[in-house]
């Protein structure tokens, strides 16, 4: 059983100014854990671990078609763009430990070829994932592979009924899994995303930007990330 637990920052620019812009569009944002940053100000958050019951009990086959769909999250909230973030994040980490874990050599960058990927509202164009075995390292008290990946400039659009979002996604962080049975010990993930924005009575667009940090990690891990 794993679980991911994730850090989420957002900031708010005009255009044409550096100034943050003071009230944030809430409907935007539905996460496990947000903190909201603004300027130098200290990042509030909600309180950690916060209970979301309808993802209680969620379980798929990694090999289920259609996990970018709406179908696919039955009994979500409308509104829950942010812990379907959690569940694609969970499949990347699934998809770059194993079908490549065969194909990478130590030292060796190994480059992937772009994709697409239709988003409920939106699309996410992977432009090209880098994955590297750099070495070796304990983790739960098991030897294992730390793969780094790292993808930049991907695009990524997204209609939320009362934004149009364009922009780009730089992702990136690392990966420990097993040299024994070939599990997933650990991941972490680091991702910037910039976009702009047209708020409702507002001139002019907007800079929209977050960071976001997650991680993937065995549900009776004591750790918990900073």
């Amino acid at each position: 059983m794993f679980i991911i637990r994730k850090l989420l920052r957002i900031s708010l620019h005009s255009a044409a100014s550096e100034s943050p812009i003071t009230h944030l569009p809430t409907p935007m944002f539905d996460v496990l854990e947000q903190c909201a940053h603004r300027g130098n100000e200290r990042p509030r958050c909600r309180p950690e671990g916060a209970l979301q019951k309808y993802m209680e009990d969620f379980s798929y086959d990694p090999a289920t078609p259609g996990k970018f769909q709406n179908s696919f999250f039955a009994g979500f909230p409308e509104n829950s763009m942010q812990t379907k973030t959690l569940v694609w994040d969970a499949g990347m980490f699934e998809l770059f430990a194993r079908k490549y874990f065969d194909k990478l050599k130590l030292n060796e960058p190994l480059e992937l070829g772009p994709s697409d990927f239709a988003l409920p509202g939106g699309n996410f164009s992977n432009r090209k994932p880098t994955l590297t075995w750099v070495g070796v390292s304990q983790m739960n008290g098991k030897k294992c592979a730390v793969i780094q990946y790292e993808a930049f400039f991907n695009k990524l659009s997204l209609n939320t009924g009362a934004q149009n979002l364009n922009g780009r996604s730089d992702y990136w962080g690392t990966i420990w899994v097993s040299l024994a049975d070939k599990q997933i010990e650990k991941g972490t993930l680091n991702e910037g995303v910039l976009m702009g924005i047209v708020l409702p009575g507002q001139v002019g667009q907007k800079a929209l930007s977050i960071f976001r940090q997650a991680t993937f990690c065995r549900r009776n891990d004591p750790a918990e990330p900073k």
